[in-house]
C-alpha cells in the first residue's frame, strides 16, 4: 500500500488490487511539513473523516483541490481522476474481451469436435458402402443357370452393388464437406481468440498504466508541497 498527502489528508492505494484509491481524512499528516493539522476546522459537507472512496463517488478531499486556487492540487486532483477513470474503463474492457475470448476458445473447440464427428462418419459411410457392394458382388456371381451363364438375378445383383457404392461415396462426399466447414469454422475462432487474446493483454497494460498515472499524480503533489514548504520556511528565514 503506498501512501501520499492531499490537501492534509493521506491518499493510500491497496497494492495489487483494481480498487479506486481512498483517502485517509483524518486531516493529518506528520510526514510531510506544512500539511493541514487544524482540528477546529470541520469536515467537508458528507466527509465522516473515515476512509473514503475517491471516485466514483464525490470525494471531498479531491474536489477541494480541483475547485481551490492551488495549482499543484488542481493538476494532481485532475490527474488522479483521469488515470481511474482510464483504469475502470481498461479493466472493462479487458472483462469483456475475456469473455469473448473464453467464447473463443470453446467455439474453435466444438468446430474441431464437428470436424472430426463428420470425417468419422464419412469414413464408417464409405467403408459400409465398400462392404456392401462386395456382399451384392458375390451375390451375383452366385446367380448361374445351368447353362452357366448368369440369370437375370445376377444383373439385380450387380445393380445393388454399384448403387450402393455410389450412395456410399454421396454420403462421404457430403460429410466430408460438412468436416471441411467446421475446420473452416475452428479458423476463424482461432483467429477471433488470437484478436481478443491481444486485447486483453492491451486492455491490462492500460489499467497497469493507468494505476501508473495515479501513482505518479501523488508523487508529484508530495515533491510540490514539499518545495512549497521548503520556499516558505525560506522566505520566513530572509524576512
Amino acid at each position: 500500500m503506498s501512501t501520499g498527502p492531499i490537501g492534509g489528508a493521506t491518499i493510500k492505494f491497496k497494492s495489487g488490487g483494481d480498487d479506486a484509491p481512498y483517502v485517509d481524512g483524518s486531516g493529518t499528516d506528520n510526514n510531510v511539513t506544512g500539511s493541514t493539522n487544524d482540528k477546529s476546522k470541520s469536515p467537508p459537507p458528507g466527509h465522516s473523516g473515515d476512509d473514503t472512496p475517491i471516485l466514483p463517488a464525490p470525494n471531498h478531499e479531491v474536489a477541494t483541490m480541483a475547485r481551490g486556487s492551488d495549482l499543484g492540487g488542481e493538476i494532481a486532483a485532475l490527474l488522479i481522476e483521469v488515470g481511474y477513470e482510464q483504469k475502470k474503463d481498461a479493466k472493462a474492457a479487458r472483462d469483456q474481451a475475456e469473455k469473448a475470448l473464453e467464447a473463443d476458445n470453446k467455439r474453435q473447440t466444438d468446430a474441431m469436435q464437428k470436424a472430426a464427428d463428420y470425417r468419422l462418419a464419412s469414413g464408417i459411410v464409405s467403408g459400409t458402402s465398400m462392404i456392401a457392394s462386395g456382399v451384392f458382388q458375390v451375390g451375383a456371381s452366385t446367380c448361374v443357370g445351368s447353362d452357366g451363364k448368369a440369370t437375370p438375378k445376377a444383373d439385380a445383383w450387380k445393380g445393388y452393388s454399384t448403387g450402393s457404392e455410389g450412395a456410399g461415396k454421396v454420403g462421404s462426399a457430403i460429410l466430408d464437406h460438412a468436416a471441411s466447414m467446421a475446420d473452416i469454422d475452428a479458423k476463424k475462432a482461432e483467429q477471433d481468440a488470437t484478436r481478443d487474446g491481444k486485447t486483453v493483454d492491451d486492455e491490462r497494460d492500460a489499467a497497469k498504466d493507468a494505476r501508473d498515472l495515479i501513482n505518479r499524480a501523488v508523487s508529484y503533489y508530495k515533491e510540490y508541497l514539499q518545495a512549497k514548504n521548503d520556499a516558505m520556511k525560506a522566505a520566513i528565514m530572509h524576512a
